[in-house]
């Protein structure tokens, strides 16, 4: 019985079994940190605590109410602090990184020399193989895409217990400008387009490959929100 409590216990903790439904129902580092008698919420503590809040269950309540998919007046309040914990993280090398997706509203709408950026947190990967495996590849009926991003301000999240995934988190509104677009699998929904130069990464499990750079935003022209 013990070890079941225990299982249970750390499932939820590391956002298994939660409904991920709302900010507040997600919080159980921070608020065990803003509960003590010892800290309060704007100390590096808690906002530490934050971060580990967001690496385990806030991640999808959050980003959707950043990205403005549903609206979370709970979120509202931990914005701020959340930011500041994640900004004093260790800043990632300077390097490419991966991100792998099923699908992403309005990227056909971007040519290279455009200018994306995400309002909510984006996850990437040092390693090509955990992005292929986000995307669930497959399955005939989805569009999995490749990010490949040369990111410099990408953060190292190595709290919650997923270092095995290699991420990096990009802060909110970082610019990303569109280097090319490269298909690698032809259907008759995809068409070759935006291919700029050879890719050095090459799979047959991707229908696109779409090559970041982050930049200044001086350099953006056309933005994608």
């Amino acid at each position: 019985m013990c070890r079941i409590l225990l299982l249970l216990t750390f499932l939820l903790s590391h956002g298994v079994l939660h409904a991920q439904t709302t900010c507040s129902e997600n919080l159980s580092w921070y608020q065990g940190c803003i509960d003590s008698i010892f800290f309060d919420k704007d100390s590096p503590r808690c906002k530490k605590a934050l971060v580990k809040d967001y690496a385990a269950s806030l991640y999808l309540p959050l980003n959707k109410h950043l990205r403005e998919i549903k609206y979370d007046p709970s979120c509202e309040a931990i914005e701020e602090p959340l930011l500041e914990g994640m900004t004093s993280l260790k800043v990632a090398p300077n390097k490419r990184y991966f991100r792998g997706v099923r699908q992403f509203p309005n990227l056909e709408l971007l040519k290279p020399g455009d200018c994306f950026m995400d309002t909510g947190y984006t996850s990437l990967s040092h390693l090509k193989d955990k992005a292929e495996n986000f995307t669930g590849v497959g399955s005939e009926k989805d569009s999995y895409i490749l990010f490949q991003v040369d990111a410099h301000t990408a953060r190292e999240r190595d709290l919650g217990g997923y270092t095995h995934e290699k991420e990096v988190i990009l802060l909110p509104g970082t610019p990303l400008l569109l280097k090319r677009v490269e298909t690698t699998k032809t259907t008759d929904e995809v068409e070759v387009q935006y291919i700029d130069y050879e890719s050095d990464y090459k799979s047959e499990r991707f229908k696109k490959v779409y090559s970041f750079e982050e930049v200044e935003i001086e350099h953006c022209t056309n933005i994608l929100h």
